[in-house]
């Protein structure tokens, strides 16, 4: 499955924060909102909750909900896209997302 917000509705803004251990997603239809815990690249998504609006596509929303609470792992692609991974093949790509931590080039020790 796939979805890209952009595509789903391209005249609004979705966006996926993260601020002192929370993280807010806002989707082309409902908000999500909850905890998480950064440790090296080890992440996770707890207290997930999200509102309920019935709206005519909620393909985002489905796959957001599904996945986040699989992701694992996050990587740093370059200074403006983040990878959000699962021991699945099943990801979630943030582009000019805001994020606390400076991404590492791959090279650069610990």
């Amino acid at each position: 499955l796939f979805a890209r917000p952009s595509d789903v509705d391209p005249e609004r803004n979705q966006s996926f924060t993260f601020a002192d251990g929370s993280f807010g997603v806002n989707t082309n239809c409902n908000t999500l909102g909850g905890e998480y815990v950064l440790k090296g690249d080890s992440i996770s998504f707890t207290n997930i909750m999200t509102t309920e609006m019935a709206c005519d596509n909620e393909q985002v929303e489905r796959l957001v909900m599904r996945i986040l609470p699989e992701v694992r792992t996050v990587d740093c692609v370059n200074d403006s896209t983040i990878r959000l991974n699962t021991d699945s093949t099943a990801y979630i790509l943030l582009k000019k997302a805001p994020f606390a931590q400076k991404c590492r080039e791959p090279n650069e020790a610990e």
